[in-house]
């Protein structure tokens, strides 16, 4: 049901579908799905981020002897069921989202459709109040028929309140209006939400427990939490990367606080968003407060952009490195932090906090804007004895500091959505 590898699929309608097989053929094919199940298992940890995260399935193999060796011993103590069970994800979010799993699973009723084209607001009449009643109350948001009243066929009252319930509950903007993402999430099948909670399942095998200390981002929920000493102490909406300049996932250790950073413009968006801007008009670097400078050495020195014939320099050989001055206008806001990444990928302030309102927060290249930066920074510089009045006065310079935070903290960028009411994280996969 989870989908990244079909042939637990085979097996399952091979037992299901053809109920004529003697006991020695449904050993065999149980047999096979466990060997492909505890390779899995041996394996996921380590191979995660591809198998879980991609749509190429991975290739079957031949589990570990000793993981065949537990299996066996299992058996022949007559532990199996007991033993089964630690092979399950060892994660808080397991048993709430596989107890919504098997609810949706349970559902066999046809699912209502709503074939609406266009945006549905309310006060507006429409063809598929119907369907849209039966979705809500199947979903347990209404507890009466809004439409007996046969007058009254717009949508509105219960009908609107219903709805702006519904997209609370999928972490969409509860708005009331109908647009495409809740249009698509009205339109999932309980079958189809099972599948989704079956993959994000056994993605729980390769994400943290939200407990301990560290931070967790999670890349579709646009959220941030940070735990120290199994206690939330943050939880902050955040902008990542566009479907182009996808976030990655990946863990690191955030080690420093840079305040008042300046921004050196990776080298893949300056061919793709600053070269062609420069070609128009090399008056863009100065309104937008940059500096072209030689080169990435250290002893770089800056360069008129009107003396560089822009329209000679392509895309795959920019010999320049290109800088933002700190503050006010700087992309990165007031505070970076820093962490080992091979994809340059960090977290950081934006001068531009009215973006957190929007419902797509898929917008960034990349890297990871923090809306609580300030109290997050705030929060890590008082590890190294920094305080409010000292972090203000930094920033009031303007200067930029570099602090180093000791003990090092574990950092996760990782994607996880399902049924919010199973858990915290509740946006679809994109």
């Amino acid at each position: 049901m989870a989908g990244f590898q079909p042939q637990f699929g085979k097996w399952l309608s091979l037992l299901v579908k053809n109920k004529q097989h003697n006991q020695m053929e449904r050993d065999i094919i149980l047999s096979d799905a466990m060997l492909g199940y505890l390779y899995f298992i041996c394996n996921v940890k380590f191979n995660g981020k591809d198998w879980l995260y991609q749509k190429t399935p991975y290739q079957l193999r031949e589990p570990t002897v000793g993981a065949v060796s537990q299996w066996q011993t299992a058996v022949n103590s007559k532990q199996l069921a007991s033993w089964l069970k630690t092979l399950a994800p060892q994660h808080a979010s397991y048993l709430p989202m596989r107890t919504k799993m098997l609810a949706y699973l349970s559902d066999q009723q046809i699912w209502p459709k709503i074939n609406t084209a266009s945006l549905l607001k309310p006060g507006q009449a429409s063809n598929d109040l119907v369907s849209l009643s039966e979705i809500l109350t199947r979903n347990g948001l209404l507890s009466q028929d809004p439409l007996t009243d046969q007058n009254s066929r717009r949508y509105d009252g219960l009908l609107g309140d219903a709805v702006k319930q519904f997209q609370r509950m999928y972490g969409l903007e509860p708005d009331g209006i109908i647009g495409n993402a809740t249009l698509k999430w009205l339109n999932t099948s309980p079958t189809d939400r099972a599948g989704l909670l079956a993959i994000n399942i056994q993605r729980l095998r390769i994400i943290p427990n939200e407990s301990g200390s560290g931070m967790l981002v999670n890349i579709p929920s646009y959220t941030l939490h940070f735990y120290s000493n199994n206690q939330l102490i943050i939880d902050s909406k955040v902008i990542v990367g566009r479907p182009d300049r996808k976030t990655p996932i990946m863990s690191s250790e955030l080690n420093s606080v840079v305040i008042n950073p300046p921004w050196n413009v990776p080298v893949s968006m300056v061919r793709k968003d600053i070269l062609p801007q420069a070609r128009r008009d090399p008056g863009y670097f100065a309104r937008r407060g940059f500096t072209v400078l030689s080169g990435w050495e250290r002893d770089a020195y800056p360069i008129d952009p009107y003396s560089i014939n822009w329209n000679a320099i392509s895309s795959s050989s920019f010999p320049y490195r290109v800088r933002q001055a700190p503050w006010p206008s700087n992309a990165l806001g007031r505070y970076k932090f820093n962490m080992p990444s091979s994809d340059a990928i960090y977290l950081h302030d934006t001068p531009n906090h009215s973006l957190f309102n929007r419902q797509n927060c898929s917008i960034s290249s990349g890297c990871v804007r923090v809306n609580k930066a300030s109290v997050l920074a705030s929060i890590l510089l008082a590890l190294t004895s920094w305080d409010q009045q000292r972090i203000d006065g930094a920033l009031q310079l303007g200067d930029t500091r570099y602090i180093n935070i000791p003990g090092r903290i574990p950092i996760y960028l990782y994607s996880q959505s399902s049924i919010k009411n199973a858990s915290r994280r509740s946006r679809l996969l994109s």
